[in-house]
């Protein structure tokens, strides 16, 4: 799957599609990711969050994100993770983008509950309690209950 991904990649740059360049970039990332290949991946979720923040493409520049994050939590680096996922959160926090930010501060909580954090989990629980309140009055199917 991974060399399909780094084909259509190639087709993409050559389309000049930018667009699916940061679909397949992801997709590449995500694959790396799978194998735990994890210096690989970052820079493919780097560059997704980069091509989607400069088409305004908000969800994916979120999703790539997410992704970094997880992928420093996995290399076992939880402040770089939490810095990535803080940066995350405040893009959704200034888009009003509340589906997005549940996810991210679930993420967060882990983090925080890992690292024995006790302050900054609770504060984190707290938001995230308010995000999932607001989520439940638009949509119940909204609520990702982890």
């Amino acid at each position: 799957a991974q060399e399909n991904y780094e084909k259509a990649i190639t087709i993409a740059v050559e389309e000049k599609s930018q667009p699916l360049v940061l679909y397949q970039g992801m997709n590449v990332g995500n694959s790396l990711f799978m194998q735990k290949r994890y210096d690989e991946a970052f820079p493919y979720y780097e560059s997704s969050e980069k091509l989607a923040e400069v088409n305004k493409i908000l969800i994916q520049q979120v999703q790539a994100l997410e992704r970094m994050g997880d992928t420093r939590r996995a290399q076992e680096k939880p402040d770089e993770a939490i810095e990535i996922y803080d940066k995350a959160a405040d893009l959704c926090r200034e888009n009003k983008y509340k589906y997005g930010l549940q996810g991210i501060l679930q993420r967060l909580c882990e983090v925080y509950a890992e690292k024995r954090d006790q302050e900054k989990h609770d504060e984190c629980k707290k938001e995230l309690d308010e995000t999932q309140d607001e989520l439940r009055k638009i949509d119940p199917h909204f609520v990702n209950e982890k």
